[in-house]
């Protein structure tokens, strides 16, 4: 279980209702979700995320069937997809370090505003271009090199013991090359960083309201989230443009 996770399910508030986690994954979440709430739980991911892991599939298949989830609740999809749910269907959408592996965000964003009912709401836990060091390798700046220069930089910080791989040399048997190799491949083909500005911008012009939180339990204002935002992931929250209206009149 992921520390941020009970954070998350208390900034979603255990209410009754559907609630849609887009780039489920393994299921984590989504069975963290269906243990510990009242939540009627969803789940999707794509198949082009699924990585190399053949048995990836029956994993998820697994830890569904031990969360009691039905199995057509967790819906496999290829990227560019329309979500495979009915219109104005939702409750809740959340995802949690997805945002940034999500090539079209516009249309991500728009499938999202289709699938949540007129008051229903989304939100988001993601790192954004602004942070100083790349959460998948650990090495600074690695997601905003080309490819030469972060192969260097991915080089360069693991040998000084900077960055994740004396972890995968100890437990995955990784030599610096392949760690290089692989993580290099990883952010060049399944990672779209984008500035908070962009992310706000995209989720206007898709009919979402969008409001920065910053990790509890720091104040829930944006400027605050726009400074560790280099630091940590932040939350978006977004609300229909239509909803959030009638809520700014009453």
């Amino acid at each position: 279980m992921k520390s941020y996770y009970s954070t998350v399910t208390k900034l979603l508030g255990n209410k009754t209702g559907t609630i849609l986690e887009i780039g489920s994954g393994e299921g984590e979440f989504l069975t963290y979700l269906a243990r510990h709430t009242n939540w009627d739980v969803f789940g999707c991911d794509i198949h082009e995320h699924a990585g190399n892991s053949q048995d990836r599939y029956s994993r998820v298949e697994k830890r569904l069937k031990e969360a009691t989830i039905p199995l057509e609740k967790y819906k496999w999809m290829h990227s560019g997809d329309p979500l495979p749910f009915e219109s104005a269907s939702i409750d809740i959408v959340v995802s949690i370090q997805t945002l940034e592996h999500v090539e079209d965000l516009s249309h991500l964003f728009s499938e999202i505003q289709r699938v949540l009912k007129p008051e229903g709401s989304a939100l988001h836990y993601f790192p954004t271009i602004e942070i100083l060091i790349d959460p998948h390798s650990g090495v600074p700046f690695a997601h905003r090199m080309d490819s030469r220069a972060r192969r260097r930089g991915l080089a360069f910080f693991s040998r000084l013991g900077i960055g994740k791989y004396r972890r995968y040399r100890r437990e995955r048997k990784y030599d610096l090359n392949r760690f290089v190799g692989e993580f290099d491949r990883y952010i060049e083909q399944l990672c779209h960083f984008r500035s908070i500005d962009e992310c706000l911008r995209i989720s206007e012009n898709s009919g979402l309201k969008a409001k920065l939180i910053p990790p509890p339990p720091l104040p829930p204002v944006s400027w605050v989230a726009r400074i560790v935002a280099r630091f940590t992931s932040i939350y978006i929250r977004q609300e229909k443009e239509e909803f959030a209206r009638y809520r700014g009149m009453k």
